[in-house]
């Protein structure tokens, strides 16, 4: 899933970028664990209000 690596990027844009993409695929367990990597995300907050955000739209 070429979102998960995009997910383990070192540019939190990447991160970023990625839990947002996940986020529409919460529902599938391969996202799972990638979605919760990015929520906790310990490099950087942006990450996690980007994941959380855009799993609350729609």
């Amino acid at each position: 899933m070429a979102l998960g690596e995009l997910g383990r990027s070192h540019d939190y844009r990447d991160r970023a970028d990625a839990g947002h993409g996940l986020a529409g695929f919460a529902e599938m367990q391969e996202a799972l664990g990638p979605l919760l990597e990015l929520m906790l995300d310990p490099g950087d907050t942006f990450v996690t209000r980007v994941t959380a955000e855009a799993g609350t739209a729609g």
